[in-house]
């Protein structure tokens, strides 16, 4: 070959058959070890997939367990009669859920609803729900679609002793007249306040009732063409 203005001429020599020949050597005693200790190892994986798969049994027998007894709120909303009352256990179950014939949610101490957040957490489309004793939390962040921990469209809803935190609109309630927002505590995002939603909003909801509420980290407290509120 060529550098520059010199010509190049190699050759093999004696370092270059003492590289090839330690070749040789070392691929023939990897060869040989594993030929001596293959079957060694081959037991050993044998006898540690026999108790992996054990294991696996036993811990798939667990779960089915754990499965059979993890509450499903969804399924219970789905299932009940109207008018019925479901009691949610404490943990947290997620959301979103849509409240749709009339029927209470009961919360148990350390119950929580959470959110993806993305959407509404809790929406209410049906007359004569109450939400009671939760915790709801994670909603959306879009303005636009005003993401709100309970969103109420139905006449006659209760939301009394929740827990919204992380939400964007806390209880927004829209053409639901007689609604009762009582001793709920609301904690917005942590965002500057141009970008957060109303703690509680009322529109066009006649004879409503607001009291005993505690709101922070929000925006406003909105009643708009509610009368006898």
């Amino acid at each position: 070959g060529f550098v520059g203005q010199f010509s190049t001429v190699a050759t093999p020599d004696v370092g270059l058959i003492l590289a090839f020949v330690a070749s040789a050597v070392i691929l023939t005693g990897l060869w040989l070890h594993r030929r001596a200790y293959k079957p060694l190892v081959d037991a050993a994986l044998r006898g540690a997939a026999s108790i992996l798969v054990a294991v696996l049994v036993v811990a798939g027998a667990a779960a089915d367990v754990r499965a059979e007894a993890r509450f499903d709120l969804q399924a219970a909303i789905h299932a009940a009669e109207p008018g019925a009352t479901i009691r949610v256990p404490s943990g947290v179950h997620r959301g979103p859920f849509v409240l749709s014939k009339a029927e209470i949610l009961q919360g148990e101490p350390g119950a929580i609803l959470e959110g993806e957040g993305d959407g509404d957490v809790v929406k209410i489309t049906a007359a004569h729900v109450a939400v009671r004793g939760l915790t709801v939390r994670g909603t959306g962040s879009s303005l636009d679609k005003e993401n709100s921990g309970v969103l109420v469209m139905a006449d006659d809803v209760t939301v009394e002793n929740v827990t919204l935190t992380d939400v964007l609109f806390g209880v927004y309630a829209r053409q639901a007249n007689r609604i009762v927002v009582r001793n709920n505590t609301v904690e917005g995002k942590d965002f500057d306040v141009t970008r957060r939603g109303d703690s509680i909003r009322l529109w066009y909801c006649n004879d409503g009732v607001i009291e005993g509420n505690r709101v922070r980290h929000t925006r406003d407290v909105v009643v708009w063409f509610s009368q006898r509120t």
